[in-house]
């Protein structure tokens, strides 16, 4: 080593370590402190906060009690966020303080002459800044300055962290604010399947989508309203391309409608849209009518959205039907026409209103009362679980429907009304239908409703499936099946 490089690290070394001495051990010879920085500031008394540094700056102002991202763009705000950054603020702890009257040159030593931070908060009209520099070398605490005066001073580094936060991490995500409770009706424009209502009715719902109204599952309405008031933006795009098509938006996959009583608007119409084919390249986003803003959705929340109409269905199809209002049950048998037969009740004079059975010749027997109310029961309480369109992938095309039950009934409005049940084959494998335990396979069927309906897949368990295969001569009366 020549003797010049030789006297150039002797001259680095020096100068490191008067910098050590002046700036990192000299300064904070005094014993440290622990003196609060505002003494006399509330963190509710705040009304605005500036967070300024390299990448960005932003304001949020206190709005009628609620936090508000008013800079650069006007948006709510996460009020749980802007508390940790006011309670930073308010708790804030002096460690060590550095004596004032420092040239530019300790000042830019400090990082004090371009900051990396600043915050600057709003009390009662008089407006308070403090300014963040380095980091201490040896102890982690932040230098930081008050309204670019008076002494350097050493914080806590979390106080710095605290206040850290870009405008992105205080935001709100939630996309809408609606108390689902309050909704009335949902209406959901599908681009594929086209609109579907559901509607509140007294404590349930009603799914609309085949001419009238028919019962809905109120817990899966429950979660699809809790998902759709749920809905986080991952990404804010407040300036977005005029061509809305850039993010699918000139075709959303499926628009949501929620309204109140009255058929109040809850909401701006929710247009949700997807790009792209593969999992890596999808993307979703979401637009509210009236609004410029786009929110990129990280995940598929709306899959739920996009289902047929009976997917929305209540479990137990049946049991909305009010017995008195039945006109007949058409029950034939697929595999023995022969055997099938039709259950009515008629009126007899000197016995009243009495049940039925007429045999496929249009023979009539008068039934077994009991019996016959066991097998309506039976019939009317059926559970059933509709399967999704890729559950019913796993079908069999191989099975035959064996039995069909035609339900013919007089609606609310005094409309004639049907619905068709459909039961073919045992489930292959009992433990896909849930019912592994049971004595008696499940069996695989199709629910219609009306004629403009589609045969839906369901499955039926075992046990109701033997309640329902019931032969015309065990609904007649002990004595009249001796006879015959």
């Amino acid at each position: 080593m020549n003797l010049a490089k030789t006297l150039l690290m002797a001259m680095l070394l020096v100068a490191g370590g008067a910098y050590v001495y002046i700036y990192e051990l000299s300064q904070p010879e005094e014993a440290e402190t622990e003196q609060p920085l505002f003494p006399n500031l509330s963190q509710d008394k705040i009304d605005r906060v500036t967070i300024s540094s390299s990448d960005e700056s932003y304001a949020l102002s206190r709005e009628e009690g609620k936090w508000t991202l008013s800079e650069p763009v006007k948006a709510p705000a996460d009020e749980s966020a802007v508390d940790g950054l006011t309670y930073a603020l308010d708790s804030m702890v002096v460690r060590n303080t550095i004596d004032e009257g420092l040239d530019e040159a300790a000042l830019s030593a400090f990082g004090l002459s371009s900051p990396v931070l600043s915050a600057e908060f709003d009390t009662d009209g008089k407006k308070t800044k403090i300014d963040f520099g380095k980091q201490h070398s040896f102890s982690g605490r932040r230098y930081a300055r008050l309204n670019s005066s008076g002494p350097v001073l050493l914080v806590d580094e979390s106080s710095f962290e605290a206040l850290k936060k870009r405008s992105v991490d205080v935001r709100s995500k939630k996309i809408i604010d609606v108390n689902v409770d309050a909704v009335e009706e949902l209406v959901l424009t599908r681009r594929l399947i086209g609109e579907m209502q559901l509607k509140r009715s007294g404590d349930g719902w009603k799914v609309g989508a085949f001419g009238d109204e028919r019962k809905a599952d109120p817990e899966l309405i429950g979660r699809i309203l809790k998902s759709i008031s749920g809905m986080r933006a991952a990404e804010f795009i407040d300036q977005p391309d005029s061509d809305l098509s850039v993010y699918g938006l000139d075709d959303p996959v499926v628009s949501i409608s929620l309204r109140g009583k009255d058929d109040a608007e809850l909401a701006p119409l929710i247009q949700v849209a997807e790009i792209g084919s593969g999992p890596e390249e999808r993307k979703m986003y979401v637009r509210l009518e009236g609004s410029n803003a786009v929110f990129g959705v990280g995940n598929r929340f709306y899959s739920k959205l996009l289902q047929p109409a009976h997917y929305y269905r209540d479990s137990t199809p049946f049991d909305e039907i009010d017995l008195g209002k039945v006109k007949s049950i058409q029950v034939e048998s697929l595999e023995d026409p022969l055997s099938s037969y039709t259950i009515q009740s008629g009126t007899i004079p000197g016995a009243g209103t009495v049940w039925g059975v007429m045999d496929f010749s249009g023979k009539p027997d008068v039934a077994d009362e009991k019996k016959v109310l066991e097998f309506l029961e039976a019939l009317f309480s059926l559970r059933a679980l509709y399967l999704s369109p890729e559950e019913r992938k796993g079908m069999s095309g191989s099975l035959m429907p064996v039995k069909s039950f035609d339900i013919i009934f007089v609606g609310d409005s005094d409309k004639e009304l049907s619905y068709r049940l459909v039961i073919g084959g045992p489930v292959e494998s009992a433990e896909q239908a849930g019912a592994e335990n049971e004595a008696v396979a499940p069996r695989y069927g199709t629910v219609k409703m009306g004629a403009d309906d589609d045969a839906v897949p369901v499955i039926i368990r075992g046990e109701r499936w033997e309640r329902l295969n019931k032969s015309r001569d065990e609904l007649l009366p002990q004595d009249q099946e001796a006879e015959e």
